[in-house]
């Protein structure tokens, strides 16, 4: 495993918003990392340019408590009715 997943293992708190991140690799990136994050809680990927694609990997989180994905670009008007978070 990599370093820097490693150090990210014990996180609680990720904050992404407004980096103009795009999509989502199949098995890349984010995808990837969710699967390390097993005590993340709270999630802001608020204000970038996030897709449907990403929804599958945040399904994974199981430990997640807080998700804010305001201001993507999501083909539906609500996403997280996809999601069971």
């Amino acid at each position: 495993m990599p370093l820097c997943f490693f150090l990210l293992r014990n996180y609680r708190i990720f904050l992404l918003s407004g980096n103009f991140i795009t999509g989502c690799v199949a098995n890349q990136g984010f995808e990837r990392l969710s699967s390390k994050l097993d005590k993340l809680e709270n999630l802001d990927l608020s204000d970038n340019h996030f897709n449907n694609s990403i929804l599958a990997s945040l399904s994974e989180l199981s430990s997640l408590k807080s998700l804010n994905l305001a201001y993507n670009v999501f083909t539906r008007s609500n996403p997280t009715n996809v999601l069971e978070i």
